[in-house]
């Protein structure tokens, strides 16, 4: 009788070890470095370019959206603009509104002044529709502004006639 003690309390140490042992494997959980509870967490669908800001604390995102509401109708698209935000060090948001005018010959150059224009009309009507006054806002515009592009042909390897100067 001494000897099946013996192996019952063997195998009832070895079973207790062996649930141990996958207790610890199966509620192993993965350590994040702790982040300041005044820093935002940033997701975005492409990181490094646009940020959702997702703060810890609620109080932090409520105020974040009382102060720069426009954020909480963010990122939107169309098929003429696009509107995205980023945040600088202040957490303070910059506007990105890329506009979708088209460019791809010098003859197409004066559509392409009058579709940035409407286009930069619409992003901005957007921005009023929703109740904001867009002179605040920290706005990036890309591309370029059409005024400031030269056409000459010093500066453009295609003249007007949509021929290469230095091809030939």
């Amino acid at each position: 009788m001494e000897k099946n003690t013996k192996i019952i309390l063997i195998i009832l140490i070895g079973g207790i070890f062996i649930f141990a042992f996958l207790v610890m494997i199966f509620s192993r959980k993965t350590i994040n470095p702790p982040i300041p509870s005044s820093a935002p967490i940033a997701t975005s669908p492409e990181p490094s370019t646009e940020t959702e800001i997702n703060y810890k604390k609620p109080k932090e995102a409520e105020e974040f959206l009382r102060k720069n509401p426009l954020v909480k109708y963010l990122p939107y698209y169309n098929n003429h603009f696009e509107i995205k935000y980023t945040v600088d060090d202040k957490i303070n948001p910059i506007y990105k509104i890329k506009l979708n005018a088209i460019l791809n010959k010098p003859s197409q150059f004066e559509q392409y002044k009058e579709d940035y224009l409407k286009y930069k009309i619409e992003a901005i009507e957007w921005i009023k529709s929703k109740g904001i006054d867009y002179t605040k806002l920290n706005i990036e515009w890309e591309p370029e502004d059409p005024k400031n592009i030269n056409f000459s042909s010093e500066v453009s390897p295609v003249n007007q006639n949509n021929t290469c100067q230095t091809c030939r």
